[in-house]
């Protein structure tokens, strides 16, 4: 078997503590993980005999590298590349005791997220990466998921049965996708009719957005 190398880091802090003694609280948290993987476990052939060796071969995955650089686009690599993977989160809330009866917290959390990836395997045909086709670097994409959202919530005791929860919010979720390449067509070289090289600007995934805006009461 070949197992395809990977690095993660992962880091983060937490803090809390009054603001005012007995009355107003604050705690916050920050997470942060990169990760990065090989962009492909398989690589050309060179006639090496390794078990994760493609049935493309490396003079070809050149010429066509060096010709669709002459028509002035860049391929990226067609190995020995990695894609990342990248998350920024977080959290703020305060707690004020404003009496006995009533409490208010305030929260705040935020996301910011990536990942890199080969284009679709749905895009023209089967684009690998695989034993049998192989795409360059830049054929691939980024999903991007981003996420603000706002909390006030009020918990009320007005008596021993009688109790009540205020909540209002507003959430902001952005998920779009950035090609890895510059504005191109999209390749697929066939060999013996199957794919065999895929090359070009990811066309589908790419188009992929979605905005939400979620007012909560």
């Amino acid at each position: 078997i070949f197992v395809p190398g990977l690095e993660q880091k992962q880091y983060g802090f937490s803090v809390g503590g009054p603001v005012i003694k007995n009355k107003l609280f604050f705690f916050a948290n920050f997470e942060k993980d990169d990760r990065t993987d090989d962009g492909s476990a398989w690589v050309p052939n060179t006639g090496s005999g390794n078990i994760n060796e493609s049935r493309v071969t490396e003079s070809d995955m050149i010429a066509v590298q060096n010709f669709l650089s002459g028509l002035g686009y860049d391929t990226g690599a067609y190995t020995g590349f990695v894609y990342g993977t990248e998350s920024i989160k977080g959290i703020f809330k305060l707690d004020w005791n404003i009496s006995d009866k009533h409490r208010v917290a305030f929260i705040y959390n935020f996301l910011d997220a990536s990942r890199e990836q080969p284009a679709h395997p749905s895009a023209l045909a089967f684009r690998g990466p695989s034993a049998t086709t192989l795409q360059f670097e830049n054929s691939g994409y980024e999903i991007n998921n981003q996420l603000n959202s706002f909390l006030v919530e009020l918990n009320s005791n007005f008596s021993d049965n009688l109790t009540n929860k205020f909540q209002i919010g507003y959430s902001v979720f952005n998920d779009f996708r950035n090609p890895l390449s510059t504005p191109a067509p999209s390749f697929t070289i066939l060999e013996n009719g199957a794919p065999y090289i895929i090359a070009g600007h990811e066309p589908f995934s790419i188009n992929n957005k979605l905005d939400q805006d979620v007012f909560q009461f």
